[in-house]
Formats: C-alpha cells, sequence, structure tokens
C-alpha cells in the first residue's frame, strides 16, 4: 500500500475512534485520536495534502456518529433510499470540508509548525461557527459536544456558549499534537484560555445550589409510537386512548401535561374539538396541555406547530416552527426535476417569531420543535428571556441508535447557556429535563413508553454567555490570531538572527 493511502485511511479511522468522545459514549481522551489527522497534517510537504487528511478526519468523525441519519430514509423506503449514499456518505463529506478549509488556510499561511497549529486551533473553530448557519445550519456533533457529557466540563457553556465551547475542544486536541511535535511555545499559547476556562467552570461547578424544585409537577407523555403507524388514521383512536392511558397512571395531578410533536395525526382545524377533549381528559382542573399538531393559514401554508389548552379547552398560546429540516420538512433546489421527483409535493412553512406564552405558575414558556433545540443562540432573537424551555421532538425516525442520545444531550447545553430548566419530549426517543445548570431531573429510556412527572424548576440567574453572547468566542479567536502572528514573527526573527551569524 502506498504510504500517502495509508496516511488517508489512519487519518478516517483516527477521526471515527475519536467520535466516541460525543454523547452517548462521551469518552473524553478519545477526542485525542483527532490529534494523529492534526500531526500529520502539519508534517505534509503540501498544505492540500495536509488539508486533504485534516480533512479525511473530519470525514471519519462525521461518518461514524452521523450514521443514524439514514435510517429515516427506510421508514418510508420506496424512491427515497436513492438518497441513501448522500446521506451516509455525501453529508459527512460536506461537513468535513469545513474542516479541511480550515487546514488549508492554516498550512498555506505558515510553514512553522507552531504557528500552524495555532492557525489550525483559529479556523477550527471559525469552520464550526460557520457551519452552524451556512446553508441554513447544521452544527450537529460540533467539537464542543465532547464536553457535554461531563458536567463540570459542560459549565464552560455557560461563559462561551457552544460557539466558543468548540474552540476549546479544538485547543485541547490541537495542543496534545504540539506537545507531541514539541512545539511548546504553540501548547503554552493555546493552554491559556482552556485553563482560564477550565478555572471558571470549577469555581461554577463548586457552587452549584440546591436544585430549585417546586411543588408543581410537568408530566412527559412518551408514547412510542412508530413512525410507520403514526399518520395511520385509522390507528389515531387507538394513539389517543394510548396517551390518555398513560397520562391517567401518576397519582399526583400535574399542572402542565407535554404531548410531543405531532402527537395528533391531523391538523389542528379539522383536529380541535379532538384536543380539547384530549385536554379534559389528561389534565386536572386548571390544568393546562402542550401539545404538537400540524396546523394550515387561510393562504394554505402548512405549520409544525404546538398549541397550550387550559383544562376548558380554552386556547392559551401557539407556536409555529421557525427553522425548517431541509429535505424532511422544505426541500431545497426543489426547481431542480430530480429533487422535485423525489420530494413530492408538500412541505412546511416557517413560523413567524415567536410570541411570549405566559403560563401560570411557570412564566414564560418558550417552545422549540424537533431539531431547533441544536442551534445556539436561537433564543436570543426573542424580546425576552423565558423562565422555561420546552421542547417536543419525534426520534421515531432513528430507530434504536445513537441520534436520539446525541439530540437529547444538546438541551443539556442549551440548558447551561441560558440558564434556564430545558424540558424535552419525545414520541419516542430519550425524554426527560435539565436544570439551568443542566444537572439531570429526570429521563426516559430510548423506544419504551413512558410517564415521567418532573418538577418545575425556577430559572437560574442569566449567565455570563446570555449577557454577552459571543463575546468570549470572538476574543478567543483573537487571542489566537495573535498568538499566531507573534510565534510567526518571533521564528523569522530568530532564522534572520541565525542567517546573519
Amino acid at each position: 500500500m502506498k504510504r500517502p493511502l495509508f496516511k488517508v485511511i489512519t487519518v478516517f479511522i483516527c477521526g471515527a475512534g475519536a467520535s466516541l468522545a460525543l454523547p452517548p459514549t462521551g469518552w473524553l481522551l478519545a477526542a485525542l485520536g483527532l490529534s494523529i489527522p492534526v500531526i500529520l497534517a502539519m508534517r505534509a510537504s503540501r498544505p492540500a495534502f495536509g488539508a486533504l487528511l485534516f480533512g479525511m478526519g473530519g470525514f471519519g468523525w462525521f461518518t461514524a456518529s452521523l450514521y443514524w441519519i439514514a435510517n429515516a430514509l427506510f421508514v418510508k423506503g420506496g424512491v427515497q433510499l436513492l438518497l441513501l449514499p448522500f446521506a451516509v456518505l455525501g453529508l459527512p463529506l460536506l461537513l468535513s470540508l469545513f474542516w479541511m478549509a480550515a487546514a488549508y488556510l492554516a498550512l498555506r499561511l505558515s510553514a512553522h509548525i507552531p504557528t500552524r497549529l495555532v492557525f489550525l486551533a483559529c479556523f477550527w473553530g471559525l469552520a464550526e461557527w460557520l457551519r452552524s448557519f451556512v446553508l441554513t445550519g447544521f452544527p450537529w456533533n460540533v467539537t464542543g459536544h465532547i464536553f457535554a457529557e461531563n458536567l463540570l466540563l459542560a459549565q464552560m457553556a455557560a461563559y462561551t456558549g457552544q460557539d466558543g465551547l468548540n474552540i476549546l475542544a479544538g485547543l485541547f486536541i490541537t495542543s496534545a499534537a504540539a506537545l507531541y511535535l514539541r512545539a511548546f511555545s504553540a501548547s503554552i499559547w493555546m493552554g491559556v484560555p482552556v485553563f482560564l476556562m477550565l478555572g471558571l467552570s470549577l469555581i461554577r461547578f463548586s457552587n452549584l445550589p440546591p436544585i430549585d424544585a417546586q411543588d408543581s409537577i410537568i408530566r412527559l407523555i412518551q408514547p412510542n409510537i412508530a413512525q410507520i403507524e403514526k399518520w395511520d388514521r385509522a390507528r389515531k383512536s387507538e394513539h389517543i386512548s394510548r396517551m390518555i392511558k398513560l397520562a391517567s397512571q401518576p397519582a399526583s395531578p400535574a399542572a402542565l401535561t407535554l404531548l410531543p410533536e405531532a402527537a395528533i395525526a391531523g391538523f389542528w382545524r379539522d383536529e380541535r374539538d379532538g384536543v380539547q377533549a384530549l385536554a379534559q381528559a389528561i389534565t386536572p382542573r386548571n390544568g393546562v396541555l402542550l401539545t404538537g399538531i400540524l396546523s394550515a393559514d387561510s393562504e394554505k401554508n402548512f405549520f409544525n406547530s404546538a398549541f397550550f389548552l387550559h383544562h376548558s379547552g380554552g386556547l392559551l398560546g401557539q407556536y409555529h416552527k421557525q427553522h425548517l429540516v431541509p429535505f424532511g420538512e422544505y426541500i431545497p433546489f426543489r426547481k431542480i426535476p430530480f429533487v422535485s421527483a423525489l420530494a413530492g409535493q408538500g412541505e412546511f412553512t416557517p413560523g413567524p417569531p415567536a410570541e411570549d406564552i405566559f403560563i401560570e405558575p411557570f412564566g414564560y414558556i418558550r417552545v422549540l420543535i424537533c431539531y431547533e433545540i441544536i442551534f445556539p443562540s436561537f433564543i436570543a432573537k426573542d424580546s425576552r428571556r423565558p423562565d422555561i424551555i420546552i421542547t417536543l421532538s419525534n426520534d421515531a425516525w432513528f430507530g434504536q441508535s445513537i441520534g436520539p442520545h446525541q439530540h437529547f444531550t444538546q438541551s443539556r447545553l442549551r440548558a447551561i447557556e441560558e440558564g434556564l430548566p430545558v424540558y424535552r419530549l419525545a414520541n419516542t426517543g430519550v425524554s426527560g429535563g435539565f436544570d439551568g445548570f443542566g444537572r439531570l431531573l429526570g429521563k426516559s429510556k430510548l423506544g419504551v413508553e413512558a410517564v415521567l412527572d418532573l418538577p418545575h424548576i425556577h430559572p437560574a440567574p442569566a449567565p455570563f454567555y446570555v449577557k454577552n453572547r459571543s463575546l468570549l468566542f470572538w476574543l478567543m479567536i483573537l487571542w489566537l490570531v495573535g498568538g499566531a502572528i507573534f510565534l510567526e514573527f518571533a521564528n523569522q526573527k530568530s532564522n534572520k538572527w541565525q542567517d546573519d551569524l
């Protein structure tokens, strides 16, 4: 086997193995497997080949950790299976291009390994930030998620947010590579932000207050309805009966009962009476129901929605999903004939800006539907900081895979960033909740019927990230740029001094 090919295969395997640092395994030290692609990229004689090696490490990372997306194509089968190569290989390849570009810039800007390492950490963090919104964004399994399973390390998100957490993860990995390459000046420069954030995280973790549980109960109903059955209208009454039965099991009344995304097969305009009857059946007097259900307006725009109903049937508030899933809820490039044939006819419309929804005694509730929860700062655009975040989802598309676990863990980061309790309910998947410090309030198992009674938690004081958002992210970027420039000039000065001798 030729040596370049051997290197390409090696970095792919290292990237795949490093993904074990991600949820649900959370083996943090496995992330150091990515230091191998870093080392080989730094030593590459040509920037293009070095960038390829680092990008292939990313390709391994995404291929191993996002395989579960392909499971959604098998639910309906048929012509959609033609998209299987894109789901299995195309998406990981697209995401790895961000890493490849970061490495190419770092390698092109300098031949000095310490400078290259610092530039790589900088551009890698910028690449992960960019893929949070380019082509609508897909910040899934970003490098910062290696800290998400560790409650102490995850506290860094209260200062940096997810984007800053990505930089810290990149510094952790590239610093290990710098030590191996004996680039001690780079490791010291990159270590400063890491140890500063670790110190702040430790202080925050050491001073966590007791969980502030209130008397009010929030009840999560996970009906575990298979996706292939979910839209079978002949089984709608069976599914509703299942949810009523689950909600009736606990003895204590719940002030707020949650049903998952699109819990009722149908549209609000057609099912309103049935949903009102459901609210009366599963909530106590003065209780409130939140349920996902599709809706439409007079112009035939379709929305993925959630509705709050009082026990009496009165509508208390509604939310229409704003950030839709490409190829799942709307079809980019629909004008291309091949894409249009695969996509079919229907798709959703993004909802308007979210309105404040006040529900006594919980305060202002912010609803996020499905993968809206994965976007940091999504609710920063709202006019008011809410008191609670509730996210409704349906992970039945992804079966018994690691995908629902990854989705659940991202809720923890949003809780820590925003200092808000987050309650996550899936039709099937992993449901549960976190307080504003990311501490687990309870969770269901994957792929089972479940009823979770979780306490109402007051919001924590707004953390540094809420008040300053991306400030630390950009300060770390400036620190790394300044460090790279300093190391480059120092190297050139040293070489000039040696030439003069």
